[in-house]
């Protein structure tokens, strides 16, 4: 006998499957593994992965220089508000400088005015009396001068708060010119911002576009490649006597009608029928067993059930036997010590001289 006819057809149709098992994981993993199924272009890879760094220092960049920008912006602010305060500051002093000195200047006017009232006054002594009283010759020239004082006064305050109106206004013009500066650079770095930004997302969206058609076209090849090979496979599948397992080719070359170890195709239809039949009558066999076992196993559990009620009723009559047995006991042993008791108090009484009061009667009943 040759080697091929001591192979088991069961073992040989096992081998067949392994290998079918195997071909088919490694199918399954040469499609579902991206890198396998397609060529990866490391190249474009690394360059969109150095754009995309590239991108990101330059979007770094930005929001740096952005910040130093917007710290720029905040000294020039607190230099601007620092000078207002001390134009503020310096237009107080020079409000109470100009109030102290016309306070001042009130405070000599008058003591000049009373020196010069004192003067006419002792000029006036000696034609006191040429004179009516209350009548004051020196009235007209004083009103005068008091006129010409206010009028003074009047036009150095004027002046004062015309000068302190021209320096408000000059600080105020000043402010709004550095106002608008900083919003003039505040604009043109932002506009340069959203340029830089659109720049950027243009980018980003030109090269989206370039990798999602390099990404279709990838696929449109993968899938004619595999609409090709899905072809291939059902033209070998439908023209192959192997896959289509055909009667003929799984007999011998010989005219004995046996099937050949290395080409065993599987069982028949009446084979694996019978298969299934012995697998159906084995599974009723074991159930039956199943349940044969269970119902032995709820007659002993309720055969142990019984003896151990029968055992709980033995218990409880001995238990009711031996305290019947005790209160027995208990009662002849008060009998017992009520006879001895009684039998005790008898003896006493027997063999005591109790004295009564006829034996004090006896005594006394003579008279001389």
């Amino acid at each position: 006998m040759s080697a091929h006819a001591r192979v088991d057809p069961y073992e040989a149709e096992q081998q067949r499957l392994a290998r079918k098992r195997a071909q088919f994981e490694q199918r399954r993993q040469r499609i579902l593994n991206p890198q396998k199924r397609k060529e990866v272009d490391q190249a474009a890879l690394q360059q969109q992965i150095a754009e995309k760094k590239a991108l990101q220092r330059a979007r770094e960049e930005e929001d740096r220089a952005f910040a130093e920008k917007q710290k720029q912006w905040s000294s020039m602010a607190e230099q601007m508000e620092a000078k207002k305060q001390a134009a503020r500051q310096k237009q107080w002093d020079e409000a109470r400088r100009v109030q102290q000195q016309q306070m001042a200047d009130k405070r000599r006017r008058e003591e000049e005015e009373r020196r010069r009232e004192d003067e006419a006054a002792r000029q006036s002594a000696d034609a006191a009396l040429a004179r009516f009283a209350g009548e004051d010759p020196d009235k007209a020239k004083r009103d005068e001068m008091q006129r010409h004082q206010q009028a003074k006064w009047l036009e150095q305050h004027l002046n004062a708060k015309e000068a302190q109106q021209a320096e408000a206004d000059r600080q105020a013009q000043e402010w709004r010119a550095e106002v608008e500066a900083y919003n003039a650079l505040a604009e043109e770095l932002e506009a340069k911002r959203a340029a830089a930004r659109a720049r950027a997302d243009q980018a980003v969206r030109d090269e989206n576009q370039r990798l999602a058609m390099l990404k279709k076209r990838a696929q449109e090849e993968e899938r004619a490649r595999d609409q090709a090979e899905a072809s291939a496979a059902a033209k070998s599948t439908m023209s192959s006597s192997f896959m289509t397992e055909s009667f003929e080719a799984t007999k011998r070359a010989d005219a004995s009608g046996r099937y050949q170890p290395a080409n065993f195709k599987g069982f028949s239809q009446a084979q694996r029928q019978a298969i299934l039949d012995e697998q159906l009558e084995q599974a009723r066999q074991h159930a039956a067993r199943k349940k044969q076992e269970q119902e032995a196993e709820e007659q002993y559990q309720r055969e142990q059930e019984e003896i151990h009620r029968k055992l709980i009723v033995l218990q409880q009559k001995q238990q009711a036997m031996r305290q019947k047995q005790l209160e027995d006991l208990k009662r002849q042993q008060n009998l017992q010590a009520a006879e001895f008791k009684r039998r005790k108090q008898q003896i006493d009484e027997m063999y005591s001289n109790k004295v009564d009061n006829s034996f004090f009667e006896q005594f006394g009943t003579s008279h001389r």
